[in-house]
C-alpha cells in the first residue's frame, strides 16, 4: 500500500503538540502515553482513509464518464427513434462541396442538403423535441439501473483470520465515511499494542515520536509501529474486500424526469415557405450546373480552380500579376475558411438583422421570378449566388428553428450520475485495487451491452 506512515504520523505529531502546546513548540510538548495512542489510531484512521480514496475515486470518475456517454447516447437514440435530425450544418457541407471534381457528383451532393433540410423542417419541431428528451431519460434510467446486476468479483488476498464486519443485505454501505469503516475491534486491539509499546517510564518512544529523534533504538521502535499499522490496515481492508464479495449495488434512486421546456424560435409556416422557395432556386442551380459545369458553380465566394484544385497568388506590389499553380484535384479536401457568409449579406435589408426569416424569403421571392436565360443570359451568377444564399438562410433558420431549456437535461444528467454513485459507492469504498478493476471491466461491458 502506497502510505507513507512515518509521514502521517509525523504531520499528526506536530499538529498535535501546536494543539497541547501553547507555543505550538514541540520543544515544550512532552506526550504521554495516551497521546501516542490517540497518535497512532488517528494515523490508521487517516491512512485508511487514503487507501479507500486511492480506489473509489478512480472507480467514481469511470463510472460518471459512463454516465456522460449513456446520456449522449440516449439522446441520440431517442431523437432517431422519434426520426428527428440533428443540426444540417450547411457552412461544413459547402466547405466539402468545395472539394468535389464532378459536377454529377456535386448536384448529387447538394440534393442531399436540400432533403436533410426538408427532413429538420417537417420532423423537428418543440412537441417532438420535448418527447426526445423525455425518452432519452428514460433510455439512460434504464442503464443505471442495470448497475444494480454487476456483482463484485473476488478479492486479491486472503483476511489472514481477520473476520469480515457482518452487513445485512439490506443495510446501505454508505452512511459510514471511508475512515470509519475499521471496526471498533480492531481498533481496541490497536490501542492494547500500542499501550504496550509506550510503557516504559520514561516515554522514550513518545519523545522519539514528538522529536523525530535519529536514536537507533527509538527509530527501530518507530518503525515498527509503522509497519504494524500497515499490516493491520492490510488485514482490515481485506477483511472489508471480502465482505462485498458476490455482493450488487442497491437499485439507485431515481428522481423524478424533469420537464423541458421547448418553444419555436421559428415559425413552422415560415419554414416551409423557405424551403419551397430554395426548392424552386435549386431548379434553377440544376440547370446552371448542366450547362457551364463546376465553373462557378459554388458562387461568388469561389471560382472553378477551387473545384479543381487550381491556386494563385499575387507575385506583384500591387496585385496586377498573379502566378497560377495546379495542385491536382482534392475530391475530399475542406476549405476551413470557407463560409456562406458573403451570400448572407443583406443588402438593403434589416441591417445587422440576420434572423428577418421574412426579408430572407421576400429576397428569394425576387431572386426566382427571374427568367434563367440559359448559356445566354447575361449575367449567370446571380441564380448560383441566389441559391446559396437562400440554402445558407435556410440551413441556419431550422438548425434553431426549436429552442431547448438544456439545463434541465444537464441537471438530469448530473442527478443521474449521483444516483449511480449513491448506490455504487458503497462497495466501492470496501473493495481492493483488483475488485475496482474487475467491476470497472463489468460496467464498461455492460454498456456496451446496452449500446447494442
Amino acid at each position: 500500500m502506497s502510505v507513507d506512515v512515518a509521514q502521517v504520523v509525523s504531520d499528526l505529531t506536530s499538529k498535535m503538540a501546536q494543539a497541547k502546546s501553547p507555543l505550538g513548540d514541540l520543544e515544550d510538548w512532552q506526550p504521554s502515553p495516551v497521546d501516542v495512542q490517540m497518535l497512532f489510531l488517528e494515523a490508521l484512521r487517516l491512512c485508511v482513509s487514503i487507501n479507500v480514496d486511492s480506489v473509489a475515486s478512480p472507480l467514481r470518475q469511470h463510472l460518471d464518464d459512463l454516465v456522460d456517454t449513456c446520456c449522449k447516447v440516449s439522446l441520440a437514440r431517442a431523437r432517431r427513434e422519434l426520426e428527428l435530425v440533428g443540426p444540417a450544418k450547411v457552412d461544413d457541407r459547402y466547405g466539402a462541396h468545395l472539394g468535389v471534381d464532378s459536377s454529377e457528383l456535386l448536384l448529387r451532393r447538394v440534393e442531399q442538403t436540400v432533403a436533410y433540410l426538408r427532413l429538420s423542417v417537417g420532423k423537428n419541431n418543440p412537441d417532438a423535441m420535448g418527447r426526445a428528451y423525455v425518452r432519452a431519460c428514460e433510455l439512460a434510467e434504464g442503464f443505471v439501473l442495470r448497475l444494480s446486476s454487476v456483482p463484485v468479483g473476488e478479492a486479491t488476498e486472503s483476511a489472514d483470520g481477520v473476520r469480515a464486519p457482518d452487513v445485512p443485505d439490506d443495510e446501505s454501505l454508505g452512511e459510514s465515511r471511508p475512515e470509519e469503516l475499521v471496526s471498533d475491534e480492531h481498533f481496541r486491539r490497536l490501542s492494547r499494542m500500542f499501550v504496550s509499546s509506550v510503557d516504559d517510564d520514561e516515554g522514550t518512544l513518545s519523545r522519539s515520536i514528538a522529536e523525530r529523534d535519529d536514536r537507533h533504538a527509538e527509530t527501530e521502535r518507530f518503525g515498527r509501529a509503522c509497519d504494524a499499522i500497515l499490516e493491520e490496515l492490510r488485514r482490515v481492508r481485506t477483511a472489508d474486500a471480502r465482505s462485498v464479495v458476490a455482493r450488487s449495488a442497491k437499485a439507485p434512486s431515481l428522481s423524478k424526469v424533469p420537464r423541458f421546456s421547448c418553444s419555436s424560435k421559428v415559425p413552422h409556416e415560415k419554414l416551409v415557405e423557405l424551403l419551397l422557395e430554395v426548392e424552386r432556386s435549386l431548379v434553377t442551380y440544376r440547370r446552371y450546373v448542366t450547362d457551364f459545369g463546376l465553373m462557378g458553380a459554388m458562387g461568388g465566394y469561389a471560382g472553378a480552380s477551387d473545384c479543381a484544385g487550381w491556386s494563385r497568388r499575387s507575385t506583384g506590389w500591387c496585385d496586377e500579376y498573379f502566378e497560377a499553380h495546379y495542385s491536382g484535384a482534392l475530391p475530399q479536401s475542406r476549405h476551413r475558411d470557407a463560409s456562406l457568409d458573403y451570400f448572407s449579406e443583406e443588402i438593403g435589408g434589416p441591417g445587422d438583422d440576420q434572423d428577418d426569416i421574412d426579408f430572407a424569403i421576400d429576397r428569394m421571392r425576387k431572386f426566382n421570378v427571374i427568367r434563367y436565360e440559359g448559356i445566354l443570359d447575361p449575367d449567370p451568377s446571380r441564380y448560383v449566388n441566389a441559391f446559396w444564399y437562400g440554402l445558407s438562410k435556410l440551413g441556419r433558420f431550422a438548425d434553431c428553428a426549436v429552442e431547448v431549456d438544456e439545463s434541465a437535461w444537464g441537471d438530469f444528467c448530473v442527478a443521474l450520475k449521483k444516483a449511480a454513485w449513491t448506490s455504487v459507492g458503497p462497495l466501492a469504498a470496501r473493495m481492493d485495487e483488483k475488485q475496482a478493476k474487475d467491476y470497472t471491466e463489468a460496467v464498461d461491458k455492460l454498456l456496451g451491452e446496452w449500446m447494442v
